[in-house]
């Protein structure tokens, strides 16, 4: 498994952000709910991206950008968390307010990460 891409569509709350991040990271293997019998174990170098609705959470007036950014910024000073699992994080908006308005960031961030930039 070298990617782990995770859509959050209800909001930016640090504690499901964090969470999803931290109980990926703290595993060797990824099992996929529709393929419980299928173990894939996690590669030297794994990225995980955080994908989040941002029409749901970038408001205008609001601070949940720069909340985001200060997540991204520091789960990408702990990885990897004990030389193991996750050693790559990061976090796009999409849609909302000063989101990204495609996947399209976020497709090349992946590609980036698998080209061993």
């Amino acid at each position: 498994m070298k990617v782990i891409v995770e859509i959050e569509e209800s909001d930016l709350k640090p504690t499901k952000i964090c969470g999803k991040f931290l109980q990926a990271a703290l595993a060797t293997h990824f099992i996929h709910d529709s393929q419980v019998n299928r173990v894939l174990p996690y590669d030297e170098r794994v990225l995980f991206v955080e994908v989040i609705d941002g029409s749901k959470c970038l408001k205008p007036h609001t601070r949940q950008k720069a909340r985001g950014e200060l997540i991204e910024s520091e789960i990408q000073k702990l990885v990897p968390l004990d030389g193991r699992g996750i050693t790559h994080y990061r976090l796009f908006f999409v849609g909302g307010e000063g989101g990204e308005q495609s996947l399209g960031r976020v497709g090349e961030a992946v590609s980036r990460f698998l080209d061993g930039a």
